[in-house]
């Protein structure tokens, strides 16, 4: 009797390829997890980053009134100019285009 090695290789690629699959799904599954936890603490950097930049800013201003609190603010590093802006968008049109 002759056997046919051709269902059996196949199937046994199949199970190799389930489990293959299923180990990237674990794998997966953790990765998600993982990130949603750098998530939830970049929010929270990202809320003290806005609370820092209102109070220097409030200080900039209260600066102007009260000068004495410029050199802790230059001990800080902090200067009164604002980040630049971004510049205007350029429009489609060609110069001396009709």
């Amino acid at each position: 009797m002759k056997t046919n090695w051709l269902p059996v290789f196949l199937t046994a690629l199949l199970c190799l390829m389930a489990v293959i699959a299923f180990g990237q799904e674990v794998r997966f599954f953790f990765m998600m997890r993982q990130l949603q936890g750098v998530r939830g603490e970049l929010a929270t950097v990202e809320l003290l980053q806005y609370a820092v930049r209102g109070l220097t800013e409030d200080c900039l201003v209260y600066s102007q009134t009260n000068p004495a609190l410029l050199p802790l603010l230059q001990q800080f590093d902090v200067h009164g100019s604002k980040p630049p802006t971004p510049s205007p968008a350029v429009s489609g049109s060609r110069p001396g285009g009709r």
